[in-house]
């Protein structure tokens, strides 16, 4: 179907590009269940740790996307200025970087509507050195040709020209969504939005989502059924706190 398996992603890296071994099978899970684990640890404030609804997933009939993000600032200024593109020092720190990954763009130019930032040729490049996606506030294009590569897009526009692209900083924190973004963050996300999975929950993530996902069952079931009433259900679900 149109679903790409993370792990066909993966098989068309470079194998020079490290693999981290923690990520991997994470894509199977859902993002909203990986929030809900989240909080069960109190690790941080509820309103924190996820991108805004503004940016929007192209391509909810993939799995998750997973990877840890690389971040950049671009822009499209009115004059295009090749020195201070940073094109390729962008893709010498993606080759470094461990797979899967996820780049991740901050606009900061006057009107991020008017670039794409991204397009079939640069998730092309961007798949072999690891990446499963790309997350900006900005705009991309060739929607139907990275859809087909199984290619990750959380942007907040599509647009048809590149403009006069131009990478300003790598691998320095960037803003997307309202939310801090920093190189090596742990992303998740799917048709429900992107995440940031704390460092130190990611050897147990699976666990708690399963935990979580038990819980939520065992509550719509006890909803559905026969002896259903409104006081053993608000039990329930305080147990869970």
């Amino acid at each position: 179907g149109d679903v790409t398996a993370a792990s066909e992603i993966s098989s068309r890296r470079s194998p020079a590009v490290p693999l981290d071994e923690d990520l991997i099978g994470l894509e199977d899970l859902s993002t909203a269940s990986v929030i809900n684990a989240i909080e069960t640890f109190t690790v941080r404030n509820r309103n924190d740790g996820f991108i805004s609804g503004e940016v929007r997933c192209r391509f909810p009939e993939l799995q998750p996307m997973v990877g840890r993000a690389l971040t950049v600032k671009v822009s499209s200024p009115q004059e295009a200025d090749s020195v201070a593109n940073r094109y390729w020092e962008m893709w010498e720190h993606l080759e470094h970087f461990t797979a899967p990954s996820v780049l991740v763009m901050q606009n900061i130019g006057s009107d991020p509507s008017r670039c794409a930032y991204f397009g079939e040729v640069m998730a092309t490049l961007a798949i072999r050195l690891g990446a499963t996606g790309l997350v900006t506030d900005g705009g991309v294009r060739d929607l139907s040709a990275v859809r087909g590569l199984g290619f990750h897009y959380f942007s907040r526009y599509v647009t048809p020209s590149h403009g006069n692209f131009q990478i300003i900083e790598v691998g320095v924190p960037v803003v997307i969504g309202g939310q801090e973004i920093c190189s090596g963050d742990v992303l998740h996300g799917d048709e429900d939005g992107v995440v940031i999975v704390p460092e130190s929950l990611v050897p147990n993530l699976r666990a708690a989502v399963l935990r979580v996902e038990r819980q939520e069952t065992e509550l719509m079931e006890h909803v559905r059924g026969p002896g259903f009433d409104l006081k053993s259900t608000q039990r329930m679900r305080q147990e869970w706190d």
